[in-house]
């Protein structure tokens, strides 16, 4: 956390209490995620729309996804 990107806010009295606190800009952090949702949509597409069969396995060899491709080798 750089303190560039971090705004302090000063201190405020209200009805005998200390109220303070900090912000911090997420934009550009909010604009990546945004970025790599999108990517993450467009790989989905392409995959499902696929002619050859895609199976996707996690490190136990699961299958965690396929397409419409391989679902059709299996019906």
């Amino acid at each position: 956390m750089s303190l560039d990107s971090i705004e302090a806010i000063n201190p405020a009295t209200l009805e005998g209490c200390v109220i303070s606190g900090m912000t911090k800009d997420i934009t550009a952090h909010k604009r990546a995620e945004e970025a790599m949702q999108e990517i993450n949509h467009t790989l989905q597409t392409f995959i499902q729309v696929a002619l050859l069969a895609i199976i996707a396995l996690d490190a136990k060899g699961r299958v965690t996804m396929w397409n419409s491709a391989a679902e059709r080798i299996w019906q």
